[in-house]
């Protein structure tokens, strides 16, 4: 996969990636075509039995991690063609996956056949189940961030904002979730003042979620703003039409900043289940992963951002979670860039621009250029 500005050989991948379904914990074919690729281009790889596909260039220090999901959400509604069917148009390549993030997985595989350090090691990272949770399959970030220490890791998540970008993305929220189970006492309908409806305790805990979510958007780091959040997102009970239920399950979903952590979260249900009948049943989640603002990989990033576009570098903040946090809870410093579109991600007739696939693959290159020349030994 010669020329990195070659725009043909990233449509032609990615027009192949969209055209084969991974949605969570189903990613095993598209994990062939990947391994397929890379031996095709003699480019080291391992296959394992979750179907994460991990390649290595190079050796010795620095350790880098290119990270990039195989999994894609289902297709939602309202599709204009066949998801699956790539669709080339006016300089985009429309199709489920292309901008979240099979267009990433093109930058990653094309690079991975051009990229010989003479010194440092650059980990391919072609890992599953990130969009959803499923049984029988674990994180591949996850797994290859323990398995593979490293210095520094870049995920390749969209991060171009309209027709400008890509941006770099320092810093993603972390994601904390916790069920909250109201209690009643349960009765005939008929005769609802005999019982204590769970249902009522429930309508009263999500509108306190409502009025808590107030907080304010904070700038972060030159013009990368942020903002925290809180939501209720799922509500389960009842167990009959004529009965007063005694029990409700209301899923609380909170958005963690860089300075919040689960004791935040915890904090807030205390708050929000003052003077109800509720408690706590679960919580779970991750804190946010944000890029170190006195390390080397923001410098470089910023150095390799202008030699390449020519224009000083833009950065955001993610009102989400990715892959970053497994590595930033590893130990390496960590960063996203990639050439997805953030306003098409999860929607019906998502598409990516073109040209943003060779852009991003020549700012990531330079950025581990610039990384191993400030840090390499």
């Amino acid at each position: 996969m010669a020329g990195i500005w070659d725009e043909k050989k990233y449509t032609k991948v990615l027009s192949d990636l969209v055209k084969i379904p991974s949605m969570s914990g189903d990613e095993g074919k598209l994990a062939e075509y990947i391994a397929a690729f890379l031996r095709s281009n003699k480019v080291p790889c391992e296959k394992d039995k979750d179907d994460n596909v991990i390649a290595k260039v190079g050796k010795g220090k620095p350790a880098i991690h290119l990270v990039g999901h195989t999994d894609t959400v289902p297709p939602v509604s309202k599709w204009e063609s066949n998801p699956y069917k790539p669709v080339v148009k006016g300089g985009k390549l429309y199709g489920l996956g292309s901008s979240d993030m099979k267009s990433g997985l093109a930058v990653m595989m094309n690079l991975a056949t051009m990229l010989k350090p003479e010194k440092g090691t650059v980990y391919f990272d072609f890992t599953v189940v990130e969009e959803n949770p499923v049984k029988h399959k674990d994180n591949g970030a996850k797994k290859a961030a323990q398995k593979y220490p490293a210095d520094a890791a870049i995920t390749l998540e969209p991060s171009v904002v309209g027709e400008d970008g890509p941006q770099l993305e320092i810093g993603c929220q972390g994601s904390f979730t916790a069920t909250v189970v109201t209690r009643g006492s349960s009765c005939h309908s008929s005769v609802p003042w005999k019982g204590k409806n769970a249902i009522y305790q429930a309508a009263k805990l999500a509108l306190r979620v409502e009025e808590m979510n107030n907080y304010d958007w904070e700038d972060y780091y030159k013009g990368a703003k942020r903002r925290s959040a809180i939501s209720a997102t799922t509500i389960h009970g009842g167990t009959a039409w004529n009965v007063i239920p005694d029990r409700v399950a209301v899923t609380v979903n909170r958005r963690t900043g860089p300075n919040e952590t689960r004791v935040d979260f915890e904090k807030d249900l205390q708050e929000l289940l003052e003077g109800l009948d509720a408690e706590v049943e679960q919580l779970e989640g991750v804190e946010g992963a944000v890029t170190d603002l006195d390390g080397q990989l923001l410098p470089a990033a910023e150095e390799a951002f202008q030699s390449v576009t020519k224009k000083e570098p833009v950065f955001r903040f993610a009102q989400g979670r990715t892959d970053a946090v497994y590595f930033k809870f590893a130990g390496a410093d960590v960063l996203t860039i990639g050439p997805g579109t953030v306003e098409t991600i999860h929607r019906e007739n998502e598409w990516v621009i073109i040209r943003k696939m060779p852009e991003t693959a020549a700012i990531v290159k330079a950025i581990i250029q610039e990384y191993i020349e400030r840090t390499g030994k």
